[in-house]
């Protein structure tokens, strides 16, 4: 007789429990022969199934059951008597029962495996689920001589199984919430398991597994195939980040970490991965990094010197132009403590300036001077320098900000504007003392009073004149092209009150352009020499002469001499320099760029002056 399979579904301990059955059916088979019984008889099948651990019965061909096993009569708490034949019903829950009735005389008239999963009430009246399964014993004819049935209490299959199904319930909502991704995929990349925020992403109204929507490019796909199939060859976690369809602004990118996904055995069967969309954090790190270029460009354009420090005074950055107009990199200054750098390094008493200022800003105090900062080739140049503190959005002090501006220019016209302040009030001494030696000279000259005043009044005239070459320079409406002159114009006009025969002075030389600016140096210039001449020198007596020369020395370099002869003679140089000396020296350095070079022979002073061409047009 062929082996009929008790079970085919159910947990480990049913499954263990239907094969033990089988093989004791099939034992029972083999010892009966080929000689059908109508009824049990003693012996070692029934003796081994009245110690099986699940509910066992027989009935016959219309479905009488003749007979339980022990294990049945102590979970129902009934009698042989009760049970016997159609008693089992009274075990049945009333719902239940009609099914039950019904599929199992559709099993007796068909002769097909009963199989069913119904309540069955216990000796404590309390109904639990039973798997119940009925197999026909045949004839050799094919007829059915009786039937085998189990019960087996499959209670705490269903509470695990119920729970199984709660738990993933459970989980499936918590992971839907999470608004990171998480899914995972088999072999193939298919898309097997995934949380509410994967189908939001995908766009995907269907179930909950099944094909990978083509939702991303070629190239996003297998960039993504390439970093799944590195999980699952390496057997590791890998973190990446990985660009994966697209908004209407680009791509979208995704942080994501994958691991190998195995099965029971610990076989890699798949990928599991979660992955948080990090599309608006890229693009807003994009945003700044290519902010902050933008600003570091504009940075560096500035003139100006902007830097950041550390609250402890060290340097952290800084823009181009005070690196390049100190010949310095970066690398020679960021690192340091600002007062240590090259700038500040050619003094202690700036540096320990600068340090103060940097105390004071870590404390929340803003600092602003006037400095002077050390430039390429130990050059120094006067600032405006402020140090403050840079606060963040809660008002901490987070960094300080060191920044200055060149006030060179401002600091020049400063100083000479209390030039002129103390050379007109020299100047007005001088005209007084040129005015008072007119005065005196042309009284021992002059026939009468009417001749004297003429020439005094000419005099004054020409003086005038030469203060008239100033004029332009200190007149804001005046054109600037307008006020130029040559320095012919200038040397004639300033010696013209000096003189009193044109051949006292000789001039000489190339026409040469002189524009406002440098014409009030150079006018300054040549008044004082022509006033000491006509006080103390050769104009002062009536045979002196003085020589007026200029030349080109080179390309670049203006030469104009003085030189006098015929005057008083010269017993010593003086060693201690007036006001008008410094004056001198001051206005040639200063607008002119040049230098002044005083010498003493007996036979009269002599005096060199040079000046930089590009200058005396302006």
């Amino acid at each position: 007789m062929a082996k009929v399979n008790l079970c085919k579904t159910g947990g480990t301990s049913i499954r263990g429990t239907c094969r033990a059955l089988d093989v004791l059916w099939e034992a029972e088979v083999v010892m009966g022969s080929d000689q059908a019984r109508a009824s049990p008889e003693p012996g070692d099948f029934v003796a081994m199934v009245e110690h099986l651990p699940v509910l066992c019965w027989m009935a016959d061909a219309q479905g009488y059951i003749f007979y339980y096993n022990k294990k049945w009569y102590e979970y129902t708490g009934t009698a042989p008597a009760q049970m016997e034949g159609w008693g089992w019903q009274s075990v049945h829950d009333p719902d239940e029962l009609p099914i039950v009735m019904e599929r199992w005389r559709r099993a007796l008239a068909t002769g097909q495996v009963f199989e069913m999963t119904f309540p069955l009430r216990g000796a404590d009246g309390v109904l639990r689920p039973f798997l119940t399964r009925a197999v026909p014993h045949r004839a050799p004819d094919g007829s059915i001589l009786h039937w085998f049935g189990t019960n087996t209490d499959i209670t705490e299959l269903e509470n695990a199984e119920a729970k199984a199904r709660e738990s993933a319930r459970t989980l499936q909502s918590v992971i839907d919430e999470v608004p990171a991704l998480v899914y995972v995929k088999d072999l193939a990349g298919r898309l097997k398991l995934a949380n509410a925020a994967v189908f939001r992403l995908l766009a995907q109204d269907g179930g909950r597994t099944g094909q990978q929507a083509q939702w991303f490019s070629e190239a996003q796909a297998k960039s993504i195939a390439d970093s799944d199939r590195r999980a699952i060859d390496l057997g590791q976690t890998q973190e990446v980040e990985e660009q994966a369809g697209y908004d209407e602004r680009g791509p979208r990118v995704l942080l994501t970490r994958k691991s190998p996904f195995r099965d029971e055995t610990g076989r890699v069967v798949g990928v599991i991965g979660t992955s948080i969309d990090i599309t608006e954090r890229k693009r807003a790190e994009q945003a700044v990094a290519e902010s902050e270029a933008l600003l570091r460009q504009v940075l560096d354009q500035l003139f100006a010197f902007v830097g950041l420090m550390t609250l402890d005074g060290v340097l952290i950055a800084a823009n181009e132009a005070p690196l390049k107009a100190a010949g310095l990199s970066s690398s020679d200054v960021l690192g340091k403590h600002f007062w240590e750098t090259y700038w500040w390094s050619y003094c202690a008493k700036v540096q320990a300036r600068i340090k103060a200022a940097t105390i004071a800003a870590a404390k929340g105090e803003t600092s602003r001077f006037d400095v002077d900062a050390r430039i390429a080739g130990g050059a120094l140049l006067t600032i405006d320098f402020q140090l403050a503190p840079l606060r963040n959005a809660e008002g901490v002090i987070t960094h300080l900000v060191p920044s200055a501006v060149v006030i060179e220019e401002r600091v020049r016209l400063e100083k000479a504007r209390l030039l002129l302040i103390r050379e007109l009030h020299h100047r007005v001494k001088n005209l007084f003392a040129v005015a008072v030696s007119m005065v005196n000279m042309g009284a021992r000259s002059a026939g009468d009073v009417r001749a004297f005043a003429d020439t005094l009044i000419d005099r004054l005239m020409a003086l005038a004149r030469a203060h008239e070459l100033i004029a332009p320079s200190w007149d804001r409406e005046c054109d600037a092209t307008d006020a130029k002159t040559t320095i012919d114009r200038v040397v004639s006009t300033v010696l013209e009150p000096h003189i009193r025969d044109p051949a006292q002075a000789r001039i000489s030389g190339p026409p040469v352009l002189v524009g406002p600016s440098s014409l009030t140096s150079l006018c300054l210039i040549l008044h004082e020499l022509a006033t000491n001449a006509s006080k103390y020198g050769a104009l002062s007596a009536p045979q002196g002469r003085v020589t007026i020369r200029w030349e080109q020395a080179d390309e670049k370099i203006l030469r104009l001499s003085w030189r006098e002869e015929g005057g008083p003679a010269i017993s010593r140089s003086t060693e201690k320099k007036g006001f008008g000396s410094q004056l001198m020296e001051l206005s040639a350095k200063g607008q002119l760029g040049g230098e002044l070079r005083t010498e003493w022979p007996p036979g009269g002073v002599q005096v060199t002056l040079t000046a930089l061409l590009d200058r005396l047009p302006r």
